[in-house]
Formats: structure tokens, C-alpha cells, sequence
């Protein structure tokens, strides 16, 4: 069990209570912030394209009344790809996040999938911080708790 997860699960439900667009813009914000906020910038430039790209692809997808885009083929691809070769710390869950902002068919983002991505996000940055992290460090790490106190704001905001 992460400290993450003593402190967030109780939100679960709340994120089912979020509107479909509501979810998409939680996610995408939440990613956002994180990338803004890791300890070091990501140095593999195809993680950092697919992220950018991806984040771009999502709140032009917003802009249009779109609550879960679509993956294109080639984007699939590369998700794929990333997932396999990327080896820098936390950026895995980064470019999880982003991949997992859009459908595999669904119609609108479930609440399972939004809590995941808020999950993934808290992920790269623990696995920046902590080579073998445990709800210790992650209580007494100033940048955890900042990535959980921004979560929950995020949620408290978007009901």
C-alpha cells in the first residue's frame, strides 16, 4: 500500500460524480501540472514529444465537445513503443497518463480510468524521488505531498 492510497481512495467515488468532461479535463490538468512540477525534466525526447503531442491531441479534443478522444493507429503505435523502451524514472507513467487519455472504444472515460491517471501521475513522481519508496518517505516527502494535495484539489474543484 502507497501513501497515495491512504489518502486518496476515499475520492474514488468522488471522481464518478465528475461529468464525463469533467474527468477528461481533470486528467488532463493533473498531467500537466505534474510534468510542470517533476523533479527534473524528462531527458528522452520521443517520451517528451508523445507527451506534449498527446496533452495537445486531448484539449483540442476538449475544445471540440470531445469527452474521451479517439487513439489514432500511429499514436497507438507509439504509446506501444514508449511503454517498451523507456527507461528513465517515473516517465513510464507519464506517457501511461497520456496514452490512457484516450479510448480504446469507450464513449466516455470512466472514473476507474481518471482515478488511474491521477494514480499514474503521483507514480512518476514517487519513482523520481524514491529508488524503493515506502508510505514513509512518501509521508514525509514535501514532493508527494504536494502532487496528493493538488489531486484532491483538482477534485474538490471540478464537483
Amino acid at each position: 500500500m502507497f501513501y497515495w492510497n491512504e489518502e486518496m481512495d476515499q475520492f474514488e467515488a468522488t471522481i464518478g460524480a465528475i461529468s464525463a468532461a469533467g474527468r477528461l479535463k481533470l486528467a488532463v490538468d493533473a498531467i500537466t501540472w505534474t510534468l510542470e512540477n517533476m523533479s527534473l525534466p524528462i531527458e528522452d525526447g520521443s517520451a517528451q514529444s508523445f507527451i506534449s503531442a498527446g496533452l495537445e491531441l486531448a484539449r483540442r479534443a476538449m475544445r471540440q465537445g470531445i469527452v474521451y478522444p479517439a487513439m489514432s493507429p500511429e499514436y497507438e503505435a507509439e504509446f506501444d513503443r514508449l511503454l517498451e523502451d523507456v527507461t528513465e524514472d517515473g516517465v513510464g507513467s507519464l506517457v501511461m497518463a497520456v496514452g490512457t487519455l484516450f479510448s480504446a472504444g469507450d464513449d466516455v472515460m470512466h472514473p476507474q480510468v481518471a482515478f488511474n491517471i491521477l494514480w499514474s501521475c503521483y507514480e512518476a513522481v514517487l519513482l523520481r524521488e524514491f529508488d524503493v519508496p515506502t508510505p514513509e518517505l512518501e509521508a514525509d516527502s514535501g514532493r508527494c505531498l504536494a502532487v496528493i494535495d493538488y489531486q484532491k484539489a483538482l477534485i474538490e474543484q471540478a464537483r
